[in-house]
């Protein structure tokens, strides 16, 4: 993205809110596909198909945020190993962020790129019809693929799932994807 296409995000960022915190259709902004990377872009795909409220490129300070959600301000970055081999980089980073009030969440590239053999939904389902142990298929959901820490998020700040009885791998989930150990608290 050039320093031309940030001027035109930071200005249509602030023209589109202008002043008030409600969700504004990112769409209207530019061909987000041409912007992304490939791993930004399976990300967004997520976010797009369980319906959370991110945008995508969101400038915060000196920053742009692969994805935030500018109400509950939690941002969420997408590592590749190629751009993210300098990981005090990303934590100076994260802990300005984190002065401005923000919460970061940080998903590799192989995550990103990993598709779950299941859905959240599939799994939980097995669970209550044959009422077999789902731990380590859970586990390797939240853990490992962009759905499992996506769904994290979701359930965990957005109460998707009100009474999700496997809070433990969500809770898990978010602590293992923040390199500041924020308050996992609601």
């Amino acid at each position: 993205m050039t320093i031309e296409d940030r001027i035109y995000l930071r200005s249509a960022y602030k023209t589109l809110l202008n002043g008030s915190n409600k969700f504004i259709s990112p769409y209207s902004i530019m061909d987000w596909k041409e912007e992304m990377s490939p791993i930004e872009f399976e990300t967004w795909k997520v976010i797009r198909g369980i319906g959370m409220p991110f945008k995508p490129e969101f400038p915060v300070g000196k920053y742009f945020l692969d994805f935030a959600n500018n109400q509950q301000k939690i941002g969420i970055e997408c590592d590749s190993a190629m751009y993210h081999t300098d990981k005090s980089k990303d934590l100076v980073r994260d802990q300005d962020l984190y002065k401005l009030g923000w919460k970061i969440f940080r998903i590799t590239g192989r995550e990103c790129n990993k598709i779950p053999e299941r859905t959240l939904s599939e799994i939980i389902k097995d669970q209550q019809i044959y009422n077999c142990d789902i731990s380590n298929e859970l586990d390797d959901y939240f853990m490992n693929t962009v759905d499992g820490v996506l769904d994290a998020i979701d359930i965990f700040y957005f109460n998707r799932l009100p009474y999700f009885q496997h809070m433990d791998y969500v809770i898990k989930t978010l602590d293992a994807h923040r390199l500041i150990k924020f308050p996992i608290e609601q």
